[in-house]
């Protein structure tokens, strides 16, 4: 009983845990010169060096040092990942749907 107690929660808690910070890894290993990150503390730059351990991030033209685990995530690939399916972007597919709404109002109004 205990052992199928530790599997389930081996499978819910440890593994994904495992997973994201694989993933999140991978991200810092792959961070390249001219990527626009966002740090944990809020920063957005642009990496202009990158060493061993540190990188210096361009924001707005003042240079700053920060640790590798500095950085949250990778701007320019949220941006990638906002295309949806059949190429439009999340604010135009926004956009379409406040206008559907509109009309729907404008319609009932009448």
């Amino acid at each position: 009983m205990f052992v199928i107690l530790f599997g389930i929660m081996y499978f819910l808690m440890v593994r994904p845990a495992k997973k994201q910070q694989q993933s999140y890894q991978k991200m810092i290993n792959s961070l390249a010169v001219g990527d626009e990150v966002i740090l944990r503390s809020g920063l957005h730059g642009k990496i202009s060096e990158l060493n061993a351990n540190t990188i210096t991030i361009d924001a707005e033209g003042i240079f700053l040092v920060f640790e590798r685990g500095a950085v949250m995530r990778i701007a320019s690939h949220d941006e990638q990942r906002q295309e949806t399916t059949d190429g439009a972007t999340v604010e135009e597919n926004l956009a379409d749907i406040d206008s559907t709404i509109e009309a729907n109002d404008e319609k009932n109004n009448d």
